[in-house]
């Protein structure tokens, strides 16, 4: 393979970027041990013939798959999210313009200990697999929200010896498992069928959910409907910071419904943010918890969109200037 012939599986990186031709080079970011002048630089030649090969396996993937946008992929050891980049000027099929950005997975879910969570916080997470409701994996892109839901929910399955279901498009992290001391089922659904897979998930009796992303209206009013019907919720929301991740599903979920019901179905749902950034290689973690239902003061601020409040009331530190 190449120079010396290496596998993607065995660098460390966060993405790859795949063109569809030859005549575009193979890039890659945060690639560990080179020295760049910035994050992003050209593929080195000696993962060349295995980037070809990954090439070819995800442009038959995507073929198998209907031709999606995002789809996932697993290439030689290798586990990934593909979301497509297509120039507006290109070809209907795969040509200049075209190319696939990679997102590298992990091949397992982590135990929460192994996360690089406070224990403190930990000790939250864990508590919550008693109660009922929604938690929120906040944070930019690329860091680590859907891994941690994943680890959340597989540690709330596992000690409390129930059932989990993920509602995903597409699933990033394996999660799959049926045993004695528990059972995850991984179910793979497009985001517009989430109404479909939502009501199907309430007749399999699961006592922990995952869903998605949320990014549209539609994902936002389900997510807020299957967290009071029963199950502890968990799912990820792109913010800046625990009580922006509140206001932007108020916001997705006001385009569905009545900001009014948004808010209040918000205020009776949630029972903890966790807002996360990546600085440096490290995992720096804010937890935002509405204290079990009778934490009326933190609901009620919801219920009436006193958002500017939140921040004190959780106790998170506000950056002036």
């Amino acid at each position: 393979m190449g120079r010396s012939g290496l596998r993607l599986s065995e660098a460390v990186f966060d993405d790859i970027y795949v063109p569809a031709v030859d005549q575009d080079p193979f890039l890659i970011r945060n690639l560990t041990g080179q020295d760049p002048s910035g994050p992003v630089r050209v593929l080195p030649g000696e993962y060349l013939r295995d980037a070809e090969g990954l090439r070819i396996t995800l442009m038959q993937r995507w073929e198998s798959q209907g031709r999606p946008d995002e789809f996932s992929h697993a290439h030689e050891g290798g586990w990934y999210r593909a979301a497509l980049i297509r120039a507006r000027d290109s070809s209907p099929d795969p040509g200049p313009g075209w190319t696939w950005c990679l997102r590298r997975l992990s091949p397992h879910a982590f135990d929460l200990d192994q996360m690089g969570i406070p224990k403190s916080v930990v000790e939250q997470v864990r508590a919550l697999g008693r109660d009922r409701g929604l938690m929120l994996v906040s944070g930019s892109f690329g860091s680590g929200k859907t891994t941690t839901a994943s680890s959340c929910l597989r540690a709330w399955t596992r000690e409390n010896g129930e059932v989990g279901v993920t509602l995903e498009d597409p699933p990033e992290v394996p999660l799959h498992v049926v045993s004695g001391e528990g059972a995850i089922y991984q179910v793979e659904i497009p985001e517009h069928d989430f109404p479909k897979g939502v009501r199907a998930a309430r007749r399999w009796g699961p006592r922990y959910v995952m869903l998605g992303d949320v990014q549209t209206p539609e994902a936002a009013q389900e997510l807020l409907r299957i967290s009071l019907s029963g199950p502890m919720v968990v799912s990820t929301i792109h913010a800046s910071d625990p009580v922006r991740a509140i206001i932007n599903l108020v916001s997705f979920a006001s385009d569905a419904m009545s900001e009014e019901l948004a808010r209040d179905m918000v205020a009776e749902a949630i029972q903890a943010v966790l807002h996360q950034e990546r600085r440096g290689g490290r995992l720096i973690t804010k937890m935002a918890t509405v204290s079990g239902r009778d934490d009326f003061a933190r609901r009620n601020l919801i219920r009436r969109g006193r958002f500017e409040l939140l921040h004190e009331a959780f106790g998170l530190h506000v950056r002036k200037g």
